[in-house]
């Protein structure tokens, strides 16, 4: 009997000095507001230029490296007057496996943002009060929010068309972290359908990228399984992983496309552990499946499958030698691995079987 690994959800929660890390490294540095913490300092005030300037408690805050910032800021506000902009090119799950993430985060609580972020102004406060939307920054704003909303950040207005802000986003993450290929493929597609664009060739030339990059970045987008997306972490694998899932699928209908499906998901926990892997994993379990349904190896096993209001819910092969049973996401809400052991143990008792747990 085996439990498939519960497929994970897209929300996550992310929750602090070293040494400066590389994405802290290609900042330009300008003059910070503060560490962002709660030390009841009332932020910048403006001078008689309307210019914003650190008031004097807070000049008694860690002083970056002098250097003149090639993007000063117009004015700072705090973090929770900015949300993330629906074109977004990263998301919030990207970051929880990023390993920058975090000694960034330590930067920004010990130095506060140094960097300008670039924001479009609302036309009015959205219902959470925000007044700003941001178009770069998007690691900058999600740190100082984990750390405290009301740390003060220097930002820039832009008024810029949105597809001018795409190719500005793109630009600013050339020579940093880039985001995952899944991001970038989601991103695309996001971008070309707001845009009308319909062609491959179009959208290459939106974000400066070879016309093969646009079409294969649309083709994980449009092209990737449902239970893929649900199982697996896929923003934790390469552009060839990426490339792997939606061949072995691809040309595939009914119960061979299901058996292939399956297979590579039972092996979610070994993909997640070891992406620089996945390739080999992701082959080798589609080439099993196929094997299966194509009789070279034994028989598969009769399949069973059932679904209930919450989804895939459990599935069950077996032949004359085994059988195996597997809970899905929408059983694991419900029942435990533990009871559904109890279960199936008190009814072998029942049929007078006396079992023994081996160690």
């Amino acid at each position: 009997m085996t439990e498939k690994k519960a497929r994970k959800t897209r929300t996550r929660s992310f929750m602090a000095q070293p040494p400066a890390s590389a994405e802290g490294a290609k900042r330009t540095f300008g003059a910070p507001p503060g560490n962002g913490k709660s030390d009841g300092s009332v932020g910048p005030t403006n001078d008689a230029t309307g210019t914003a300037k650190p008031t004097e408690k807070q000049s008694h805050a860690p002083k970056p490296v002098e250097s003149k910032p090639e993007n000063p800021p117009e004015t700072w506000v705090p973090a929770w007057k900015i949300r993330n902009w629906h074109l977004q090119d990263r998301s919030a799950e990207s970051l929880e496996h990023d390993p920058s993430f975090e000694e960034l985060k330590q930067e920004v609580r010990a130095l506060g943002v140094q960097e300008t972020l670039a924001v479009r102004k609302l036309d009015e406060p959205d219902d959470n009060g925000c007044e700003y939307e941001q178009v770069t920054g998007f690691k900058r704003l999600t740190a100082a929010m984990q750390i405290n909303p009301s740390m003060l950040l220097p930002i820039r207005v832009v008024d810029s068309t949105s597809l001018e802000l795409v190719r500005r986003q793109a630009s600013e993450n050339s020579g940093r972290s880039k985001p995952p290929w899944w991001d970038r493929a989601l991103h695309y597609r996001k971008v070309a359908n707001e845009h009308g664009i319909e062609s491959a060739t179009e959208l290459a030339k939106v974000f400066g990228v070879s016309r093969e990059l646009a079409s294969t970045l649309l083709r994980f987008a449009d092209q990737m399984p449902r239970d893929f997306i649900e199982g697996l972490t896929l923003v934790k694998l390469s552009r060839d992983a990426l490339a792997e899932l939606v061949k072995a699928v691809d040309d595939l209908s009914g119960e061979t496309r299901e058996a292939v499906i399956d297979r590579i998901i039972e092996q979610a926990d070994r993909i997640d552990a070891n992406p620089q892997n996945a390739v080999k994993i992701i082959q080798k379990a589609a080439g099993e499946a196929l094997a299966e349904k194509k009789g070279s190896q034994k028989p598969a096993p009769s399949q069973s499958m059932y679904r209930s209001q919450k989804g895939k819910t459990l599935s069950m092969k077996h032949d004359a030698k085994k059988a195996t049973l597997t809970l899905h996401p929408g059983a694991l809400e419900v029942v435990t691995a533990e009871e559904l052991e109890k279960h199936v143990m008190d009814m072998l008792t029942e049929k007078g079987l006396v079992l023994e747990k081996e160690q």
